[in-house]
This record gives C-alpha cells, structure tokens and sequence, in this order.
C-alpha cells in the first residue's frame, strides 16, 4: 500500500526544528538558540538558482535532516516547489535538486523519505520559517524582561520555563500564544489577538 502524500512528506516528532519540537521551546530555549546562533540562516528572497524534481530518494543526512546554521530557502522562494509538490509526487517524484549560491553546487533536497518512518527536509525548512519569528520575538521579550527588572525573579524564572507557544493564561475569548507579546516591543504593529486581549481586560 502506497503512502499518501502528507505520510510521506510529514517529519518525524523528534526531528529538530520540527513543529512538534518547536511546540516544546522554552523562552529560554528560544533565548539561547537565537543568541547564540543555533538556528539555521534563512537566505533573502530569490536565492534559489535553479530547481528540478527528481525521481531518486536520496540517503544523505544532509538530504533529510535540517542542521543550526545551515543556510535555507525562504518561505518566499519554496512556493513553486510546494505549490507542485502533490502533482510531482503523484507523478513518482520524490527529491527536489535546489541549487543555492555560495553553497558549492546543487543541493539534493527530499521533500520525503519513504521508510519505516516519514521525513521531509523541505516541508521542515518551510515549517522552520514559520517558526523563526516566534523564536526571535520570545528571546526579545524575555531580554527586555530581565534588563528592565520591573518583576521579580520568580516571575522571570517563571517566564524562562514556559512556552513559547503557550497561550496567553488568564483570557477566556482570546487564544494566543506568549510569543506574540513580541509585537509591543519597539514601537512595532500589535497584532489583532494582543488587541483582542487587551479589549478583554477591559471588559
């Protein structure tokens, strides 16, 4: 029995980087991880050289596993490969040949692995862009926290062991996570779910 698609294309639980993964960070997790560079580094928009589906299901590690400070697409520049993924697997694809510049010739990419288990390194980068800006935003809030030593260190110990995607505690109508606390930093745009809470407050 052939797998679907989405089995085939879904990383393992415990890849790193992975939703599930991600899922579990901490602040200070996410804090260390983006202070101390142990993210991969997203290259800007237009990178991708050239790109070609393959029919061959390669082996390497670096083929199907995503490693901190390695260079990646941009969710930008993965739209025409996941756009035609479904159809490329249907016709009996399996890899996709990106090649990016600086990074000594072309990279064989799965989008999947068909094996006991199922591991896909292109819906991982795809997933890990997603996830970068609630990393960088949950580091900045617990940093500006801790220098500005207005709570006590209970509350920030506190603040270190939750989530980064925990949902804000307290609120009835509006489910949203920690991390987008980051928006009122910096004078930058509130989201309409730190907006719905701050509305709720005041009910």
């Amino acid at each position: 029995m052939s797998l679907t698609f989405d089995s085939y294309s879904t990383p393992l639980p415990g890849e790193s980087f992975s939703n599930e993964k991600i899922a579990n960070v901490t602040f200070a997790e996410a804090d260390i991880m983006v202070t101390q560079n142990q993210l991969p580094h997203i290259l800007p928009n237009d990178s991708i050289i050239s790109w070609v589906f393959d029919t061959r299901v390669p082996t390497e590690s670096t083929a199907i596993t995503l490693a901190a400070q390695e260079s990646i697409p941009c969710r930008e520049d993965l739209l025409p490969i996941t756009q035609g993924w479904y159809q490329a697997y249907a016709a009996g694809f399996r890899s996709v040949y990106i090649d990016l510049p600086n990074l000594g010739g072309p990279i064989w990419y799965h989008f999947s692995k068909a094996c006991l288990h199922t591991l896909s390194l292109i819906r991982l980068i795809r997933d890990f862009n997603n996830h970068l800006p609630h990393l960088v935003s949950a580091s900045k809030i617990l940093q500006h926290i801790q220098a500005s030593a207005t709570l006590p260190s209970e509350c920030i110990d506190d603040l270190r062991g939750n989530r980064v995607t925990e949902p804000l505690a307290g609120f009835h109508v509006t489910q949203t996570a920690l991390h987008t606390l980051g928006c009122l930093l910096n004078e930058e745009w509130a989201s309409e779910d730190i907006l719905n809470a701050w509305s709720e407050l005041m009910y």
